[in-house]
């Protein structure tokens, strides 16, 4: 899929994507409540693929500052909108993609991409451009779902593709986490949070040589 037609596709889920997700409220909840336990206040955050920017609006109380894009144009205006409803004044959105990020090497203490890994059609691309933004040792915090963690789930996956969700590929949390390793990533933690479709909450460390964090896995 071409940029285009990448972003022609999310902004024609802008108008749906929060009803979409209200139906996994509860496991978004436990992912912010995450986030909030696994930041410190002067941490500087990036959010890849906010959408219309709950998480990131949700970190606000808890950091000096938090950047937040998206590829798509009504995305980030359902964002903006979010904002000026809200009394948060430390946080930006702005129009980018995860393929080319507006950042000096080594300027992130902590990026966070959520249930976005699954839909990129150049994955490596964006891990290889996640590392290079983010500190060495900093912290990426990459929740996703895992459609293959039951039969049950793989179906309802391919239903929803069906309705123009664009899945490209179909994780389970140990393909995941061997993914994100194999990109020289430390697991620092994996826990899969119950929903519709489960989601593998994953923290890891950038640069294994820099520290071998023990895994946590319930």
């Amino acid at each position: 899929m071409t940029k285009k037609a990448s972003v022609k596709t999310w902004n024609r889920l802008a108008p749906v994507y929060d009803f979409v997700l209200s139906a996994e409220e509860r496991a978004y909840s436990q992912i912010k409540k995450r986030i909030v336990s696994s930041i410190e206040y002067d941490d500087k955050i990036l959010e890849l693929a906010s959408g219309s920017g709950t998480i990131a609006l949700d970190l606000c109380p808890h950091c000096r500052y938090v950047e937040a894009t998206d590829i798509s144009e009504e995305m980030i205006h359902k964002a903006e909108i979010l904002k000026s409803h809200s009394r948060y004044k430390n946080i930006s959105f702005k129009v980018e993609d995860v393929y080319n990020i507006e950042a000096d090497d080594s300027t992130y203490d902590v990026i966070i991409m959520s249930n976005t890994l699954h839909v990129l059609d150049m994955p490596d691309t964006a891990i290889a451009e996640i590392k290079r933004v983010l500190k060495p040792g900093g912290k990426l915090i990459i929740p996703n779902f895992i459609h293959q963690a039951s039969l049950r789930s793989t179906i309802l996956s391919h239903v929803i593709t069906t309705l123009g969700y664009p899945t490209k590929r179909r994780y389970s949390e140990h393909a995941l986490t061997q993914y994100i390793e194999n990109h020289n990533f430390a697991i620092h933690k994996s826990v899969v949070i119950k929903g519709t479709v489960p989601i593998a909450y994953i923290e890891a460390i950038n640069d294994v040589e820099i520290e071998r964090a023990p895994i946590v896995i319930k």
